[in-house]
């Protein structure tokens, strides 16, 4: 530090600590980023002495500007990393800053000197329309891209005033959130509760790639804002409570410009909001949270549960709240939609109770030409219109999936069913009409209320119905995971369709103590179970005799296991698959087993590294094709077809992908039909392609002999012959066949082998050309046999059989 101080503005970076944080003392600048792969507990808040500090993944920047200036930036990752968002920003230092702007940007308490006296905004109101542009529209638009809430984003509302020196004890801004279309503040009170407001606006434009962030795309998608309901998140905390879920509790609020936003200033003021518990720390005040002590992400949540098998999430209390998200028609629940209530017992054992966030989705109404359109089966399956019924649970359900799979393995029909009845039960007509009367100002109710009301109620009495439905789509590949400790997996396969899979615990001393998994499969309802060592010297029994079973996979840990399979299921088809190192375990071999053994420790990896884009959990995919063209050989012609995609284990990206499209040109009566194949790791790690194409029957080539001497046999000295003229003589009419299958194996990220035969079949039509020809010029030039044409018996019919290396 004494050399520090020698020289100002130093700036020390350093990643010890697996967390962010920006220190400030006197002119030196000591930075922490080091929770780019995992991350720590760290003091949040100025009482900790930090000017920023956050637990999440993330880096920092150090910027340095032509003009001087040095700021510092701390990003967090937004769900597989791709892209991110910024989360705070800061003026470091500078040779030239505006004293204004400066004062306004890095200390609040001098920002009243430098943006002019603050009011008192206590129990004060401002009236605005969140977003009236979308309510600009013509009938034909609206009719194409939908009504949707066009007339809710375009009528004024009375919003209370935020006062950041009064709001839950006043208010401290100390960082930047949000998803990829909603910015949002978070807040600090005086003992350290923190908030959130959201922003009510949103601007999807961060989902485009750069290049459409301007123009139409961004306008269309912009648009389609109007499909959500502003004030959708306002009425879910009374309904959440009667469906017996955590919620958290929004009110509407409206940012005004005021100078104790900081740095934040330019960015939210005038903003109307939502403020809401930060579902984040320590919210032991708050019944609606479990009173939960720390809130933490469904990443840290997964860590837990990969650690201890004494750790547990409350699934059935999930099951409840993903049947809540079916019936509010949320389809945007992806794992990072989720904070998760952790409370310890007395043996420090952890148990986690859901918690959804972002309600952005409810109700959404996608009416109109276009939307129905993308939201079918082959389109955006999950953009789904909230009606009176759930027309596409599988596509309601699509985004969640992955997600549901991870943190559901235990429940079972039975208890889908029950919390559906009983969320049936409670969620009484009374309880609905309340919470939107009470809740939604009068001119908002008035527009949609009553028809949103109606549609609740509708869907109330099919839930439970929607419950069992989907647990048959959830339960259809289940994962069972151990953990890094010790575990006894137990799978007999039994008759009449069933498998009964129990995971017991095996304690220091190797005693098998508590049951920690207890299940039967309906073997028609299930396809597969996949078991989940991670680590620890665990041990797999597989027993039972049977005609039919479904897919066992054992992914064991990377020590040493113990696996003995006695089980046989009948059939070509193996059942039972492992997958470890190929050596340090012990493996006995049954009838049905196939060994998946690898050197090293990947074969044992978890296979959940972004499970948003899980690609073997997601549904078989089958969608049309339409085709039009136009050349001037065949003319218009006009096609379809269809592709079918399909996804499995350890196959990307995607198990197989096939289409078959023909095309049809009726100037010309010609044809074609194509077919195109991909087949990933279908022979080991060889993927299997195969192309194959039909011609016919009168398929147009231009031939003008062999060789680029050819003379043109039209030709006369006055040069009045059209291309057309010559074309047409010059043509012959074939059909084609080719087929080819190649296996190809990946080398490298940029190079593939590949190898295969190939057959080509070419059938010329026996029209006499030379013939044709004759007539052609006597018809046209007037003179005959000035030339030797092209004869029938120069072509025949002619079969190919060859390979192909690529």
């Amino acid at each position: 530090m004494d050399i520090f101080q020698k020289y100002p503005n130093v700036v020390y970076a350093n990643g010890h600590e697996h967390n962010l944080q920006y220190f400030k003392v006197d002119a030196t600048h000591f930075i922490t980023s080091g929770s780019g792969c995992k991350t720590q507990h760290v003091r949040t808040g100025r009482d900790a002495g930090a000017m920023f500090s956050d637990k999440e993944k993330g880096f920092s920047r150090v910027n340095y500007y032509d003009n001087g200036e040095v700021w510092t930036e701390f990003w967090v990752p937004n769900g597989n990393g791709e892209n991110g968002r910024l989360v705070f920003r800061y003026p470091m230092y500078a040779k030239q800053l505006p004293q204004a702007l400066a004062q306004a940007q890095t200390d609040s308490t001098n920002a009243s000197n430098a943006l002019g006296p603050r009011r008192d905004f206590r129990d004060s109101t401002v009236t605005l329309a969140v977003n009236p542009r979308y309510a600009q529209r013509s009938r034909f638009f609206r009719t194409f891209f939908g009504d949707h809430y066009r007339a809710e984003w375009a009528t004024p509302v009375r919003f209370p005033i935020l006062d950041l020196a009064t709001e839950k004890g006043g208010l401290t801004p100390y960082q930047i959130g949000g998803g990829k279309q909603t910015a949002s503040l978070k807040v600090r009170n005086e003992e350290g509760r923190n908030y959130t407001l959201r922003g009510i606006n949103k601007d999807p434009s961060a989902v485009l790639p750069e290049s459409l962030r301007d123009g139409a795309a961004k306008d269309i998608l912009q648009d389609q804002i109007s499909a959500q309901h502003p004030y959708a998140s306002f009425v879910l905390p009374p309904l959440a409570s009667a469906a017996g879920i955590l919620h958290t509790n929004p009110e509407m609020r409206y940012i005004p410009q005021d100078p104790l936003l900081g740095q934040y200033y330019e960015r939210f003021s005038n903003t109307p909001a939502a403020l809401e518990e930060d579902p984040k720390d320590d919210q032991s005040d708050v019944a609606s949270l479990g009173n939960a002590t720390n809130l933490v992400g469904s990443d840290r949540v997964l860590e837990r549960l990969i650690d201890d098998n004494d750790n547990k999430v409350k699934e059935k209390a999930f099951a409840r709240s993903r049947l809540f998200d079916m019936w509010i028609g949320d389809w945007d629940r992806h794992e990072d939609q989720w904070r998760w209530a952790e409370k310890k017992d007395e043996e420090g054992d952890r148990t986690f109770t859901a918690v959804p966030e972002d309600r952005d989705v409810a109700f959404f109404k996608g009416d109109g030409i276009l939307p129905y359109l993308i939201s079918r089966g082959w389109g955006i399956r999950n953009f789904q219109n909230f009606g009176y019924d759930y027309a596409d649970y599988k596509g309601l359900n699509l985004t969640a999936l992955a997600n549901d799979r991870v943190f559901l393995a235990s429940v079972t029909k039975e208890d889908w069913v029950k919390h559906a009845q009983e969320m049936k039960a409670g969620l009484t007509d009374e309880v609905i009409e309340n919470a939107f009367r009470e809740r939604w100002p009068e001119q908002i109710y008035k527009l949609h209320g009553p028809e949103i009301i109606a549609k609740l109620k509708s869907r109330r009495e099919l839930l439970p119905e929607l419950a069992a439905n989907y647990y048959e789509v959830v339960s259809k590949i289940t994962e069972v995971k151990g953990s890094s400790k010790r575990e006894k997996f137990v799978v007999d396969r039994l008759p009449n369709d069933k498998t009964r899979v129990t995971v017991q615990k095996i304690n220091k001393d190797g005693e098998f103590t508590k049951i920690l998994y207890d299940r039967t499969f309906d073997n028609k309802v299930t396809q597969e179970v996949r078991l989940y060592g991670f680590a620890g010297n665990d041990i797999y029994n597989i027993n039972g005799d049977v005609r039919d079973g479904l897919k066992l996979r054992i992914i064991a840990g990377t020590d040493r296991d113990s696996i003995v399979d006695k089980s046989n299921v009948r059939g070509i088809e193996h059942q039972t698959h492992i997958y470890d190192a190929d050596t340090g375990n012990v493996i006995i071999k049954g009838r049905d087993t196939r060994l998946r053994l690898e050197p090293g420790i990947d074969v044992s990896r978890y296979d959940n590294p972004n499970r948003a884009d899980r690609k073997d959990y997601r549904l078989d995919y089958l969608g049309p094709a339409l085709y039009f063209g136009y050349n001037v050989d065949d003319r218009l012609f006009f096609g379809g077809g269809i592709t079918y995609r399909n996804y499995a284990f350890r196959k990307e990206p995607f198990a197989s992908d096939q289409s078959l499209v023909a095309n049809y040109s009726p100037s010309q009566k010609a044809y074609n039909v194509r077919y195109k194949g991909q087949f990933t790791d279908m022979f080991g790690k060889y993927d299997l392609n195969v192309t194959s194409q039909l011609y016919g029957p009168q398929l147009l080539y231009n031939y003008f002999g062999e060789g680029n001497d050819t003379d043109n046999i039209l030709e006369d000295r006055e040069g009045r012959v059209r291309n057309r003229d010559i074309n047409e003589t010059y043509r012959i009419r074939f059909s084609r066949f080719y087929f080819s299958p190649v296996l190809e194996k990946d080398v490298f990220s940029f190079l593939k082998i590949g190898f295969g035969p190939q057959y080509d079949q070419f059938h010329v039509e026996r029209n006499p050309i030379g013939s044709e020809i004759d007539k052609g010029l006597v018809e046209d030039n007037g003179v005959s046999g000035a030339a030797v044409g092209i004869r029938s018996s120069d072509f025949g019919m002619n079969r190919y059989a060859g390979g192909v290396f690529i």
